[in-house]
C-alpha cells in the first residue's frame, strides 16, 4: 500500500481515509475541554502542526493511544517530524470530540533533518 505524503490541510482532506505520512512540527498539548477549564491539565496529548498551521491530533482523544508517552513528548516536542497513520478530516470518536483532523493507527514517528 502506498502512503500519501501530506503537509497541508488540503492534502490531508484529499487523503482522508487513506494511509499517509504527515510532515510537520510535533507539539505536546493538553486534552482540550469544553467550558470551564481546570487550572492545570496534563500535557499528555500531541499534534503534528502542518505547514499551513493546521494541528492534526495523534489518535482520537477518547482512545488510550492518544496519551503519548512522556519519552516521546520530551524527545519530539518542537521538532520537525514525519509520522504515519490513517488520515481523518474529522476525528472519529464515540463521544464528544473536537471537529479537528486526526491520525489513527499512528506509527513510525521520526524526527526529520
Amino acid at each position: 500500500m502506498t502512503e500519501t505524503h501530506v503537509r497541508t490541510r488540503d492534502e490531508l482532506v484529499a487523503a482522508s481515509g487513506g494511509s499517509v505520512v504527515a510532515h510537520g512540527r510535533y507539539e505536546a498539548r493538553p486534552r482540550p475541554v469544553r467550558g470551564t477549564r481546570p487550572p492545570e491539565r496534563p500535557i499528555d496529548r500531541a499534534v503534528v502542526v502542518l505547514a499551513d498551521g493546521v494541528a492534526v491530533w495523534l489518535e482520537p482523544l477518547d482512545e488510550p493511544e492518544s496519551v503519548r508517552a512522556a519519552s516521546e513528548r520530551e524527545r519530539f516536542d518542537g521538532a520537525a517530524i514525519s509520522v504515519c497513520g490513517t488520515a481523518h478530516e474529522r476525528m472519529p470518536a464515540l463521544g464528544e470530540s473536537p471537529l479537528a483532523p486526526c491520525l489513527t493507527g499512528v506509527h513510525d514517528l521520526e524526527e526529520e533533518a
